[in-house]
């Protein structure tokens, strides 16, 4: 009788515990119970003393965070507690064959202005056995702004078997009401010279890399650009029509082939907390398949520490340089492009050249929340003659992240420039 008391004794303090956990397995519970009682006892002092927030619903329930069971609720909120469950869990480890999830809201930019943006973002394994291997990427996103602003684009990374391979691809379309200042840094200075356009623009970057060391690959790249310009407003001054196009075409055609040499260490491409990234990109852009003939340099080095609990220090150091013919306007080194220099406006301060360089701090904090800060500066040039110390583009603010799914942040940050600054919304780290 004793015996039979105990091992009943046992079983409830089994079920509780594993009920706590979110288990279903009658047989796990029998299993737990009588080979490893102990476990189960720490497990359902745990279950007591969790928060009630962060204890999951059972599975196969659609429901997987309590504090937003939306299934008692009424009217409004019934969708409003579905929103938040599903955002609750949005960040959850899962082993789906693809796991993606969808987020929208308002966004801002100094060039779209107010905006609705939003992201479907989706990570996989190519080898779900190979644990080892960092998980691809994919990412349909859009934009829809106030004042005409429309862009729409899918870009991902791909990590085959045994990382022997890397692809990655970037297809956008734009339909943007822009401004400009003109080439160059003297012009893009004196606001004076401020003019409007409106542009179609399609652009696609595709690249193939293999591995030949270890975290050393090479292989080719493309990128195509098109671009239609329109309504194009030119500045007066003493009666006369500023040109800040210095006499190019309106419309761009640029088709360019070329190579890739890279050195990744990185631990995680789209979040590192550690590691090293070295590209060298080098691109043709031929006669016959492009408005202008080219040639284009590019180069970017970054770096990633680990400093102290759930910080990273990250720098970043690039150059584009363009030479050998006429670089199209819509093609050169433009301050805010690629989450360099936050805060311009994209195409404020252009030029054949930049170079611009950040660091940045990045500290985790409570929940699936994080903050940075960061400092930086670049220079746009038409040759190296014309380096100035004067020109400089400072750059610097403050950003808060948020986890939308395992390691891929939604960023909003601030960034004080040499003009006005502004605010800048969008996924993933700036780099």
């Amino acid at each position: 009788m004793m015996k039979r008391t105990l091992i009943l004794a046992c079983v409830v303090c089994a079920c509780l515990s594993a009920l706590g956990r979110g288990t279903v397995s009658v047989d796990s519970l029998i299993v737990d119970s009588v080979v490893t009682p102990a476990d189960s006892v720490v497990a359902l002092r745990d279950s007591l003393v969790a928060p009630a927030d962060t204890i999951e619903g059972l599975e196969g329930d659609t429901v997987r965070n309590r504090r937003y069971d939306y299934r008692n609720k009424k009217g409004i909120m019934r969708p409003v507690y579905m929103l938040l469950n599903y955002l609750a869990n949005t960040n959850k480890a899962t082993d789906k064959p693809f796991d993606w999830s969808i987020a929208a809201g308002p966004s801002y930019n100094p060039n779209s202005s107010f905006a609705i943006g939003g992201v479907v973002s989706g990570l996989y394994r190519w080898d779900r056995e190979d644990r080892s291997l960092q998980k691809s990427d994919m990412s349909l996103y859009f934009n829809f702004g106030i004042k005409g602003y429309v862009e729409v684009g899918v870009r991902g990374n791909n990590y085959m078997p045994k990382d022997r391979q890397r692809w990655t691809y970037d297809f956008t379309f734009r339909n943007i009401p822009n401004d400009i200042w003109g080439i160059g840094w003297d012009m893009c200075s004196d606001d004076r010279n401020k003019g409007n356009y409106k542009q179609f623009q399609l652009t696609f970057s595709p690249n193939y890399l293999f591995r030949i060391a270890d975290n050393l690959y090479a292989g080719v790249r493309m990128n195509f650009m098109y671009s239609k310009t329109r309504d194009f407003n030119f500045p007066v001054r003493n009666l006369q029509y500023v040109d800040l196009l210095n006499g190019q075409d309106k419309d761009i055609t640029a088709t360019g082939f070329g190579g890739e040499l890279l050195y990744d260490s990185r631990d995680f491409g789209l979040n590192a907390y550690k590691g090293h990234y070295l590209s060298i990109q080098q691109l043709y852009y031929a006669p016959g398949i492009t408005t202008y003939t080219f040639w284009s340099t590019d180069v970017t080095y970054r770096t990633y520490v680990p400093l102290w609990t759930k910080c990273v220090f990250a720098m970043e150091v690039h150059g584009l340089f363009n030479y050998g013919g006429t670089v199209p306007w819509t093609l050169m080194g433009m301050s805010g492009v690629d989450g360099r220099l936050r805060g311009y406006y994209r195409g404020r301060y252009r030029d054949n050249n930049i170079m611009e360089g950040q660091i940045e701090f990045r500290q985790r904090i409570k929940w699936r929340l994080g903050v940075v800060a960061w400092v930086g500066c670049a220079n746009v040039f038409s040759d190296f003659k014309t380096i100035a110390w004067h020109k400089t583009l400072p750059s610097y603010g403050l950003g808060l992240r948020w986890e939308f799914k395992p390691r891929v942040n939604i960023r909003i940050d601030y960034g004080f420039t040499r003009d006005e600054g502004g605010v800048v919304f969008n996924i993933n780290e700036a780099f």
